[in-house]
């Protein structure tokens, strides 16, 4: 089976336009790649089995999908100082001809200001902590190894199981503490 690999111009199903109200026809790359990083049994996935190569990969789509991300960012400066804009921010200087990033832009100055507002507002809300609690994954879980063993893999070359039975312990984790 030849595959072309991700396209700017690959439409989403019809099915699935008619099911949900949607603008958009045409898919992203995070989506492709998030499609193309599933295990399936009817195929043998290249790129899923294919250890090291697999991070790679991985890293390389990646920084595809933060240029494609960033991409955006530049011709439509005009609609996020906007935005900024209307929240009130008045000072001249972080208005200039700089390109300003949206707050979702994980790396940037105002994602990072953002999540130190919510910690405060937090710590306000709830007084300040009285205890840390760190999870740390650890690699002999059973999800993970029923999981890599019959494959012939190791849990560093599937990064993204270890990731989903890291949050699915953490969310647990969370339930229990709420609980």
């Amino acid at each position: 089976m030849e595959e072309d690999g991700y396209q700017e111009d690959i439409s989403i199903r019809e099915t699935y336009l008619k099911s949900k109200a949607r603008v958009r026809v045409r898919i992203f790359l995070r989506e492709f790649i998030a499609f193309r990083i599933q295990q399936r049994s009817s195929e043998f996935g290249n790129i899923v089995n294919a250890c090291q190569f697999f991070q790679q990969f991985l890293v390389d789509y990646y920084t595809m999908i933060e240029a494609q991300y960033l991409s955006f960012t530049r011709p439509n400066q005009k609609l996020i100082r906007y935005d900024i804009l209307k929240r009130g921010e008045t000072n001249p200087s972080s208005i200039g001809r700089r390109t300003v990033f949206p707050a979702s832009f994980t790396s940037g100055t105002r994602y990072m200001f953002n999540n130190c507002q919510d910690v405060m507002a937090i710590c306000k809300k709830f007084e300040y902590l009285d205890l840390v609690i760190t999870i740390t994954c650890n690699v002999n879980w059973s999800e993970i190894r029923d999981f890599v063993s019959p494959r012939s893999l190791s849990a560093s070359d599937k990064p993204d199981i270890v990731c989903r039975v890291f949050k699915m312990k953490l969310d647990q984790m969370m339930t229990d503490f709420k609980k």
